[in-house]
């Protein structure tokens, strides 16, 4: 045997070992190990079903009552965050509407564009336009030059007949 068969089986035994691995790790699950299946008839009722299981008496009372003062609290919470939440945005809508601020960007930025333009006023009045400029008279187009005369092609679409003598 050559070095790529060996390689090969090796490989071959640690892929089946590890494929191999959850079926023996499901049969060490079973301690007993009768394990069975029971087929009942239609009318018949297993054991399990028949057990009940008690629970004590106190339980449910406890139960209820805690699952009431739980969703208590949750809707009280909640109630409290919406109304801090109306709360602040109402403050943030009335703080806006004191300061307007949009007016003051606006102002500002007309001041600095101001500032920048000496001289000019806001808006200057435009000149009224009388008469309309007269237009150009256009340019001749030049004199075409006629076509060379081009020399006759021999084999025009066809093969040269040098390269007909090299083949």
């Amino acid at each position: 045997m050559n070095n790529n068969t060996v390689i090969r089986m090796f490989f071959a035994i640690v892929i089946g070992l590890f494929l191999a691995a959850p079926v023996f790790a499901q049969e060490g699950m079973s301690i007993k190990g009768d394990d069975t299946i029971t087929v009942l008839d239609v009318d018949d009722r297993p054991e399990a079903v028949d057990r009940i299981i008690m629970l004590p008496p106190h339980a449910p009372e406890r139960a209820v009552e805690r699952s009431r003062h739980g969703l208590e609290t949750a809707n009280q919470a909640r109630e409290r965050k919406q109304e801090e939440n109306r709360v602040y945005g109402l403050e943030r809508a009335r703080e806006a509407r004191e300061q307007n601020i949009g007016e003051q960007v606006r102002d500002r930025v007309m001041e600095q564009e101001r500032a920048e333009r000496p001289g000019r006023p806001d808006r200057p009045e435009r000149p009224e336009i009388t008469e309309q400029p007269e237009r150009p008279e256009r340019p001749e187009r030049p004199e075409v030059p006629e076509r060379p005369d081009l020399p006759e092609r021999g084999n025009a679409g066809g093969v040269s007949e040098s390269f007909r003598n090299n083949r």
